[in-house]
């Protein structure tokens, strides 16, 4: 009885070997040389990486997703040449998702249905498919597309909004934007401040003048803290390009007449390539 015992247990061993030398080889195959079509059926249909960052994987079948987009869109001549840049493109996307996941940044799914309502108006095809038989035309879904392009276009949005909002990351934008408020609030001529200050140049020639917009013209950064001004009132409101200084000059019906002094900070992607260099990067696919 003991004797069938470690038979049937040695040849259970014999059998695991088996399986793991086999996935072994397999894995080996799949990961070396070139792409070849048994190799791409594989990875579109299994969940295999094609890198990880600081250990979390980048899906391969994202990859080839992202390139049949490429392909529809460029040709296949015109798409290889886009293969390196799809995988560092996935890359910053992950680092940038880790980035913000450590600063409490997230996209809500309201954020991304209001930008594909606002993407989707805009787009200008010409009179030809809609928006949504573009995408299909360019092998996207409207979920694939939100999912794949709006996203990360907003965390990373999200992440450069937190960035501006830091005064220990952008210390001389707020110490010339905390002595220009005060300038202000003591009497200080706005339009003249903003001539002379202001680091945009079509609000430096209007003396900072913005016109009567609707509040749903501007930035979502910037709806709320605006929309909660009285007349007259002044606030640092930092945004997704630098920090503005507004004033809320006046208001008919749903116009409201802004003033702005608009500031740079420092730059953001300089910030981002300092902070991606804390990743560790393994790229498995030989693209």
């Amino acid at each position: 009885m003991q004797k069938k015992h470690l038979s049937a247990l040695k040849k259970f061993y014999w059998v695991l070997a088996f399986v793991l030398i086999l996935l072994i080889t397999t894995v080996v195959w799949l990961y070396s040389g070139t792409l070849s079509e048994a190799k791409l059926k594989i990875f579109k249909t299994v969940p295999l990486p094609m890198a990880l960052v600081n250990g979390r994987p980048i899906s391969a079948g994202k990859f080839l997703a992202r390139f049949a987009v490429a392909q529809k869109t460029l040709g296949q001549n015109g798409a290889e040449g886009t293969k390196l840049a799809i995988a560092s493109e996935l890359i910053r996307e992950a680092e940038v998702s880790r980035l913000a996941s450590q600063r409490d940044v997230a996209v809500s799914a309201k954020q991304i249905d209001l930008e594909y309502a606002a993407v989707s108006g805009q787009t200008d095809l010409g009179g030809g498919p809609n928006f949504e038989e573009f995408l299909q035309s360019r092998g996207l879904s409207e979920s694939s597309f939100k999912n794949d392009v709006l996203k990360p276009k907003l965390l990373l949005n999200g992440l450069r909004i937190w960035f501006n909002l830091q005064p220990n990351l952008n210390s001389a934008a707020y110490q010339k934007a905390n002595s220009l408020l005060e300038q202000i609030n003591s009497g200080g001529n706005m339009p003249a401040l903003a001539a002379r200050f202001s680091e945009d140049a079509a609000g430096k020639s209007a003396d900072g003048d913005m016109g009567f917009v609707q509040i749903t013209d501007l930035s979502p950064e910037l709806r709320e803290s605006v929309s909660n001004m009285k007349p007259g009132e002044v606030k640092i409101i930092p945004g997704l390009l630098g920090i503005n200084i507004i004033r809320l000059e006046g208001q008919t019906g749903n116009l409201l007449h802004l003033r702005q002094i608009f500031l740079n900070t420092n730059d953001f992607n300089a910030w981002l390539d300092s902070q991606a260099k804390n990743f560790k990067i393994i790229n498995l696919l030989k693209i």
